[in-house]
């Protein structure tokens, strides 16, 4: 709620701060099991919240 109803839109809402590091960082959650969320978008850098399963 507080990101309001699409945190993805939020201005708010942090993104990662470059391609690479994004990269980095969806390699680190690839092979995982999202339980919950798990959204993202290479072209605004943003990952949403994830809760992992595995």
């Amino acid at each position: 709620e507080f990101y309001g109803p699409d945190p993805k839109s939020s201005p708010d809402y942090g993104r990662i701060i470059n391609q690479r590091h994004f990269n980095r960082v969806m390699a680190l959650l690839d092979g995982s099991t999202a339980a919950l969320g798990g959204q993202s978008d290479a072209s605004q850098r943003y990952i949403g919240d994830k809760a992992n399963a595995g």
